[in-house]
């Protein structure tokens, strides 16, 4: 199981890499200004229905990289239970990383002509994402937690401890980094265009965000691998 565990991770990893590789290939062959993640938001990037050809394509890339990055919490839920560990964390675990995922898939989607509802669902995804660290750390630095080979070790929490900290604290700056009173210098151009700021912190946000999903994925390949 741990070799489908760390071949799903890969593979979603490798959907939204590629996603994004083309993405930004033509954003940049579209207009004057070269992407940049401090400035444009996912929804910028969304080729859907742009790019007529392929434009189913692009969606149905980003939800196999999602179902791929899906798995891996349930089959991590699987082991534990198997190894005798508490299973309801885990499976708890496994719902909010793909309610994280659903939410993001949902905010690339949603544009600032929609502000209020983008800003509904950027602040789901950003709170589920800081839930499942906070689990994590409850859980996976607890000695009465059943970890895949066994009872945790000391030093193993500690890693854990030490990893998680930092996630936590680099979510917790995107959050609560004070220039976000840059998105009152967001004036609306048209329907859908929005001006700002060229370090965009709702862009940073979620990025961020994504990238800290991303990472959550780290304690479960040290339990499993350590």
């Amino acid at each position: 199981m741990e070799y489908v565990i760390i071949s799903c991770i890969l593979l979603g990893i490798l959907c939204f890499a590629t996603l994004l590789f083309f993405e930004i290939k033509a954003f940049n062959r579209t207009g004057s200004a070269k992407f940049n993640f401090l400035t444009y938001l996912p929804y910028e990037l969304n080729r859907f229905k742009r790019d007529q050809k392929y434009s189913y394509l692009y969606p149905a890339v980003q939800v196999t990289g999602s179902v791929f990055l899906a798995i891996p919490s349930f089959v991590f839920a699987i082991m534990v239970e198997q190894n005798g560990g508490s299973v309801i964390p885990c499976f708890v675990f496994a719902g909010v990383i793909s309610l994280a995922l659903i939410t993001f898939n949902i905010v690339s989607f949603i544009k600032l002509s929609a502000f209020k509802l983008h800003m509904v669902f950027s602040t789901i995804f950003v709170t589920l994402t800081l839930a499942l660290n906070a689990l994590y750390m409850f859980f996976f630095t607890s000695d009465s937690f059943v970890f895949v080979k066994g009872a945790p070790s000391q030093n193993l929490q500690i890693v854990m401890f030490i990893i998680l900290i930092i996630i936590m604290i680099f979510e917790f700056f995107l959050m609560i980094n004070p220039t976000y009173k840059n998105w009152a210098r967001m004036v609306k151009v048209d329907a859908e265009t929005f001006n700002r700021p060229k370090k965009c912190y709702l862009a940073i946000l979620e990025w961020g965000t994504l990238l800290n999903l991303f990472l959550s994925y780290v304690p479960i390949l040290l339990i499993i691998y350590f």
